[in-house]
């Protein structure tokens, strides 16, 4: 990596935000801040700058270009190319890069939905006795984007299921239904689990006792704003109960801290009031 100090002039500017392929959506009010800055002669020099990677793609920075091609007025800026595109990850340029970040520099689809839900498996892969609040349970962009990459067919046919059933019944979480599928998976069951989904959002032809249409009543009628790791264990427990052909009369929340598991065989289950 090189560092430099530069004049960067609204030309330059331009240019190298041509070569921005790799970032988050542009914040207009920032990258208004900025341009204040700039107007009133209180821009200042800093260790903050551009970074473009080895792939000549900018990396860092998209703010900053955007308001010094906004006010038309040259500046000085440190300037580091060459960077190893991985620094992505880590960056952060005044506004937090979200798990989605990291995931739309892989191409992902339904990048948003995707990494809160391989989020939300890896928090339950690794604190299942935890409640997921806190810095004890933070899940990195980095191991994110890593888990997307070694299993990039499964995840974008999961969030294809998970947008289609939400689009048909928007109390569920979708986030929460990826992260459920990709556990079901762990258990040979993404088959099972992508059908659980689907059965949710059309929530047709189903009997007075399928767990899914008591599971299906409570979010309708729950004004409560849950968490995606209270979607999870509820799905969890009512796929195992679906699974299982357990007949239901109304649902229960599940705990959790622990968190419930999948099971893994069908059988036959009296009706339970549960």
């Amino acid at each position: 990596m090189d560092t430099r100090l530069v004049t960067m002039t609204p030309e330059w500017a331009s240019e190298i935000l041509n070569r921005n392929t790799h970032n988050r959506n542009l914040c207009k009010k920032r990258a208004d801040f900025y341009v204040a800055l700039i107007m009133e002669g209180k821009w200042r020099l800093t260790h903050q700058g551009i970074a473009i990677d080895s792939n000549n793609v900018l990396q860092d920075g998209q703010h900053r270009l955007q308001a010094i091609a906004s006010s038309g007025v040259a500046v000085p800026i440190m300037l580091s190319t060459n960077c190893d595109p991985l620094n992505f990850d880590v960056i952060d340029s005044g506004k937090k890069r979200s798990a989605a970040d990291a995931l739309v520099l892989s191409g992902a689809k339904n990048a948003s939905r995707a990494a809160a839900g391989i989020k939300g498996y890896i928090q339950y892969k690794k604190f299942p006795g935890l409640v997921w609040t806190g810095t004890g349970t933070i899940i990195d962009a980095a191991s994110i984007r890593q888990f997307y990459s070694e299993n990039v067919a499964d995840i974008d046919e999961i969030a294809a299921y998970a947008k289609i059933s939400y689009g048909h019944f928007k109390k569920q979480n979708a986030s929460a239904l990826i992260a459920f599928a990709l556990t079901a998976r762990d258990h040979n069951l993404l088959n099972e689990a992508l059908e659980f989904i689907e059965a949710m959002g059309e929530g047709a032809g189903l009997n007075p006792y399928n767990p899914i249409l008591a599971y299906r009543n409570f979010l309708a009628n729950d004004m409560a704003r849950r968490s995606l790791q209270e979607h999870l264990a509820a799905d969890i427990k009512y796929f195992n109960k679906w699974l299982t052909d357990e007949p239901v009369r109304c649902f229960r929340m599940p705990d959790i801290s622990p968190m419930p598991t999948i099971v893994v065989s069908r059988s036959i289950a009296p009706i339970v009031d549960q």
